[in-house]
């Protein structure tokens, strides 16, 4: 009988001691979950931080591309602008060279005019100074002109 006690206790001893180490085993099982659900939750901040940092890049970057297509804006209607005051300029330019063109003719033809006229002075001079009435200065210039 003793020596049945002496296993009972036995058993007893080995139950409690199996029973001891699963409770180590499930306390450190929780304790490598623990640990791993807080690096998961480091993991996901980190790369909420992350995407919060790429997302303003990114606004960042379509402000930046913003810019620069209202930059080209304005210089294309700079430019049209340039053109069409070149444009205008050339025409003026035109304009003027056509009204020099038409003045120099007129000069030409005052001065053919001018010539002509003065061939016919000493004519004049000498129909005044005859006095003779019906070939006058006033009635030939008549006549000429």
């Amino acid at each position: 009988m003793r020596d049945e006690m002496i296993i009972n206790i036995d058993n007893t001893h080995l139950h409690t001691h199996q029973h001891s180490i699963q409770k180590q085993l499930t306390l450190s099982g929780l304790e490598e979950t623990l640990w791993s659900i807080e690096d998961h939750t480091r993991s996901t901040e980190d790369h909420t931080q992350s995407t919060e940092d790429h997302t303003r890049s990114t606004e960042d970057h379509t402000w930046s591309i913003e810019d620069y297509t209202r930059s080209i804006e304005d210089h294309t209607r700079s430019t049209e602008d340039h053109t069409q005051s070149t444009e205008d300029h050339t025409q003026s330019m035109e304009d003027h060279t056509q009204s020099t063109e038409d003045h120099t003719r007129s000069m030409e033809d005052h001065t053919r005019s001018t010539k002509a006229h003065t061939q016919f002075i000493p004519l004049y001079i000498n129909l005044w100074s005859t006095r003779d009435p019906e070939r006058s200065f006033l009635n030939i210039h008549k006549m000429v002109f």
